[in-house]
């Protein structure tokens, strides 16, 4: 009993030896493409190590029998080989000593698409770019793929009726050559057909609005994937599901099915947050997402802090073109109050918007705003009829804590009395962003620009003039507490602003990162140039879900300034 326990621990010792081993395979003489096929096909690590002689044998046999196919699917048809066994401790070695031999190169290569195919412009360039050609070594897994790249175009592109009429690769050994023969005839190209629509809250018209193909257009697969994305970026649903129906079409036209999984109804969000800028901040936000089978929607949030509070409304209407330009009609209240600016704002205003090529967002608004303001010593009740005009985009391979991306905005907007505003004016505003993956961190660089064609800077209302300093600004300066000052000091804002800021950060541990930054600039008019305060200073980042949370430690750099904490949060970009 003790012998046959003494043994089976031996047996169990043994195997756990050699749990952790494969057998070996050792190529000479190979091309580098060959030996990897070659030990593609043999896959020796499939075999255990503890196999007897004459197992071992049997099982090498019936692989030894994959070279001749292994080394003729890269053109070798007069491979030869000499193999050996070498037994090691713990498992065995096979050697293969290789004489490939001359590889077949192509000596013709005939390709013919015929129906609809013949005039399709993407069946010429997928023969240019991908069919094998004359002279190349002959690569039968190449020559293969191309047949399925072809198949594969014909379903893309709508032919649905598609078939090889010839496919045929001939090889000449002792001539070297292989001769490729394709025709493929693609038969009819079909159309896009009637959209079937399961029935759900938004109608059937609003629906069929967001495909991106007309009536009558060749089908294409893309058009349907680009389809589904554009519902799914509606914030609709849920789920999205097209099916194209080839096994039902008629006439040359393919019909296709829409099903969707709706997301509900109303969402309610409560959010906390805090920056230096506005202070502690609680926000309460509801959305409605489609109030009616038109796809409107209806959106409220109130936001409050100590510094500045808000009231909007926004109700947002879906056009003819509803993945590209909506309408949008916007109300809100405002009241801030800090060191430099008291303002109590109501706004009344429309919004059209619509995506351009290039993922470019332009948008033209008009808005009838009346504003009561305290700024240093002038008080005023404006009243302005505001048309406006935006332009932007955004690029990043990360929305929350991209290592490379950028963001570009341009504001144009002004007034007129001749339009029942208070006074004449006109603004430009450009604020750019890039961030660029540096060594083991990333460099951001921002620029802030503003210019206000006005008579009288008093006139301006508060919320339409230049202030600059606070956390998205000259770090290490308060909130808005730089710009022209009258002849008591106080800070009065101005009609323009050029603000410039230069970022490093690098994370050294999980979610965390650290920064170093500097900031320059200032607002200013034609009255008082501009004179440049500087800060520069360190930081800490946590990236969250949200985007960063931001910890920086500024010190103004002019006018004796000191260290000062800001707190902010959101997406870089």
């Amino acid at each position: 009993m003790r012998g046959a326990v003494c043994a089976a621990c031996g047996a169990l010792l043994a195997t756990l030896a050699t749990a952790g081993t494969v057998p070996q395979l050792e190529i000479h003489g190979a091309p580098e493409a060959l030996a990897a096929n070659l030990r593609a096909h043999l896959a020796l690590d499939t075999l255990p190590c503890a196999l007897d002689d004459e197992t071992l044998a049997a099982r090498l046999a019936r692989r030894l029998d994959r070279i001749a196919a292994a080394a003729r699917a890269l053109g070798y048809y007069a491979l030869r080989y000499r193999h050996r066994l070498r037994r090691e401790a713990d498992c065995w070695t096979l050697e293969l000593d290789v004489e490939p031999g001359p590889r077949l190169t192509i000596g013709e290569v005939s390709i013919v698409f015929q129906g609809d195919a013949a005039r399709d412009p993407a069946f010429a360039e997928l023969r240019a770019t991908s069919a094998p050609r004359v002279g190349e070594p002959l690569d039968h897994g190449r020559y293969e793929a191309f047949k399925d790249a072809v198949e594969t175009l014909a379903l893309e592109r709508g032919y649905f009726d598609g078939r090889w009429l010839e496919h045929r690769l001939e090889v000449d050994p002792p001539a070297g050559r292989a001769r490729i023969r394709l025709v493929f005839d693609g038969g009819r190209r079909h159309r896009f057909g009637a959209l079937h629509i399961e029935p759900g809250p938004l109608s059937e018209s609003l629906l069929a609005r967001y495909a991106p193909w007309r009536p009558n257009d060749f089908y294409r697969h893309d058009r349907l994937l680009a389809y589904q994305q554009a519902l799914l970026d509606a914030d609709y649903f849920a789920e999205v599901e097209l099916r194209p129906r080839p096994e039902d079409r008629r006439d040359g036209a393919v019909p296709i099915e829409l099903r969707t999984t709706p997301l509900p109804r109303h969402v309610w969000s409560l959010g906390v947050g805090a920056a230096t800028d506005t202070g502690p901040r609680l926000s309460l936000e509801h959305l409605d997402r489609y109030r009616n089978p038109a796809g409107h929607r209806f959106g409220q949030s109130l936001s409050l802090s100590p510094l500045r509070s808000e009231l909007r409304l926004d109700y947002r209407i879906p056009l003819a073109r509803p993945a590209t330009e909506q309408l949008a009609l916007q109300s809100a209240y405002r009241e801030e109050s800090d060191q430099t600016v008291d303002a109590r704002a109501m706004r009344l205003g429309a919004v059209y918007s619509r995506l351009l090529p290039r993922r470019w967002l332009q948008h033209w608004g008009l808005s009838l705003e009346r504003e009561r303001y305290a700024v240093a010593d002038t008080r005023r009740d404006s009243r302005l009829l505001l048309p406006s005009l935006g332009l932007s985009k955004t690029e990043a391979d990360d929305p929350l804590y991209p290592r490379h991306g950028w963001r570009a905005a341009l504001e144009l907007r002004g007034s007129s009395t001749r339009l029942g505003s208070d006074i004449d004016f006109l603004q430009a505003v450009v604020r750019l962003k890039q961030v660029l993956g540096l060594g083991p961190g990333r460099l951001s660089w921002r620029l802030d620009l503003g210019r206000s064609r006005v008579d009288a800077l008093d006139t301006l209302p508060a919320s339409l003039r230049f202030f600059a300093g606070g956390d998205q600004s000259v770090r290490g300066y308060r909130y808005r507490t730089l710009g022209p000052v009258d002849e008591r000091g106080e800070v009065t804002g101005g009609s323009h602003l050029a603000v410039a800021g230069l970022e490093y950060d690098w994370r050294f541990a999980g979610d965390w990162a650290a920064a170093l930054f500097v900031d320059a600039g200032n607002a200013y008019s034609d009255a008082q140039p501009l004179d440049p305060k500087r800060g520069a200073g360190f930081g800490l980042r946590w990236i969250t879900p949200v985007g960063p949370i931001r910890i920086d430690l500024a010190k103004a750099l002019d006018d004796g300034g000191r260290w000062r904490l800001h707190l902010s949060m959101g997406p870089d970009l």
